[in-house]
């Protein structure tokens, strides 16, 4: 059993480890940054649409 719950933590942390880090690339305002999201692309869409960080994804 213990190397079993061993196994499942590693696989967790494999797994969960990009994804928090790929959250945290993609927002480092924090963990809700939605408003200033949605304002960014609203004030970007008034101006040139080529200029983007790629928040676009």
């Amino acid at each position: 059993m213990n190397r079993l719950n061993v196994f499942f933590g590693l696989v967790l942390i494999l797994i969960l480890g990009p994804i928090i880090a790929a959250l945290v690339i993609i927002n480092p305002f924090g963990p809700f940054p939605s408003k200033q999201i949605h304002q960014e692309r609203r004030f970007s869409t008034t101006g040139a649409q080529g200029t983007g960080d790629g928040s676009s994804r």
